[in-house]
């Protein structure tokens, strides 16, 4: 099963928001770096090496992000989900629905 992330622009922010679905849970927020105890950490990168691990090549990323979203912000969560090692990765922009009249 695919791991969907839903990326979302903070304004002229270079890090997107990054939200996850949790079974049994609500959205949880990735950051792609952090600091911790003094030492500059990458939750999501980690957080995919990890799932990598546990379920094999097979592991697959969706990105959905916000329409108007800068490709910038985009290729950083790309760019994590490479150095994890994840090599299916799969994104797509939420677009307007459009009423069309009959």
């Amino acid at each position: 099963m695919p791991w969907a992330l839903n990326l979302y622009s903070k304004g002229e922010a270079a890090e997107p928001q990054i939200l996850v679905d949790l079974k049994g849970e609500r959205q949880k927020e990735w950051r792609l770096q952090d600091t911790k105890g003094g030492k500059v950490v990458h939750p999501l990168r980690e957080v995919l090496q990890d799932l990598k691990k546990e379920r094999g090549d097979k592991f697959k990323v969706i990105l959905n992000a916000d329409k108007g979203m800068r490709y910038a912000q985009i290729q950083l969560v790309l760019q994590a989900c490479a150095e994890a090692g994840v090599s299916s990765v799969n994104f797509a922009t939420k677009t307007e629905k459009k009423v069309v009249a009959g």
